[in-house]
């Protein structure tokens, strides 16, 4: 990644820092030339590639899977997580990378996140995370985002840097009908305790719901400030263990977030 985006160093969640070319050769079970472009392939599957290849039960309950089912087409990727903790000037960042888009969240003292549609974007040039024609699947990948983090016990966040968009003027480029949201549930996942902070450019009544995923009901609170922020702090003891939808109805307008508590 050196130059690229100004940087430098593979710490990023850009595809210059993260598309790490794998290459095996084992004649007894690979055809030479075999090509295989359309799967991911993870740091975490090197381990249970080797124990399958040696003939070795994984019984280790590793969370990666053997390359070698990748190639048979046992076994199916078309998205990852992506783990960075904190070095340097760097903070902590997460990223959900599927075929076609990327969803990547530092953990700032702003709400920073970006969204790059690799489709018609793959040197990630422009973030559309503030492009309201994005909305529903910058929603989608923030959903993703969290069920992903869950799945993988990942619910720690090392320091809180000081940080923010770098591009930040593309705010402007809203949707004038739309009211501008920050949306941000932390900690995500959460185990004692969570904070929720909704921000909106519209001052109206509110009203905050929190749903499992089988859409019932756990948790109700009107907010008649008509105010633009609403920050509240809420115990995870009355909510089981699992993945949950917060919804924001704000006005004429409902906001969604997922998160999960362990």
């Amino acid at each position: 990644i050196m130059g690229e985006h100004h940087l430098y160093q593979k710490q990023l969640a850009y595809e210059n820092s993260i598309r790490i070319p794998i290459f095996m050769r084992y004649p007894k079970l690979i055809n030479a030339g075999t090509h295989i472009n359309n799967q991911v392939a993870m740091n975490i599957d090197i381990a249970p590639t080797i124990l399958d290849f040696a003939g070795i039960e994984d019984t280790f309950g590793m969370q990666g899977i053997s390359l070698l089912k990748l190639y048979t087409g046992e076994e199916t990727r078309t998205e990852m997580l992506y783990e960075f903790h904190h070095h340097h000037c760097v903070p902590d960042l997460r990223a959900v990378r599927s075929m076609n888009a990327k969803y990547i969240q530092y953990y700032c003292s702003d709400t920073t996140e970006e969204y790059f549609d690799l489709t018609s974007d793959m040197d990630e040039v422009t973030n559309q995370i503030f492009n309201s024609g994005y909305s529903d699947s910058v929603q989608v990948y923030r959903d993703k985002m969290s069920f992903w983090r869950n799945y993988y016990g990942d619910n720690t966040w090392d320091s809180l840097y000081t940080c923010n968009l770098y591009n930040i003027q593309q705010r402007s480029t809203l949707d004038s009908t739309s009211p501008f949201v920050l949306f941000n549930i932390f900690p995500n996942p959460s185990s004692e305790h969570f904070t929720l902070h909704f921000i909106s450019s519209e001052a109206s009544t509110s009203t905050i719901h929190i749903f499992n995923t089988l859409g019932i009901l756990k948790y109700l609170e009107i907010i008649s400030t008509n105010g633009k922020e609403i920050t509240r702090g809420i115990s995870t003891c009355q909510f089981p263990s699992g993945n949950y939808f917060a919804v924001v109805h704000h006005g004429e307008n409902i906001f969604k977030k997922a998160f999960s508590i362990r």
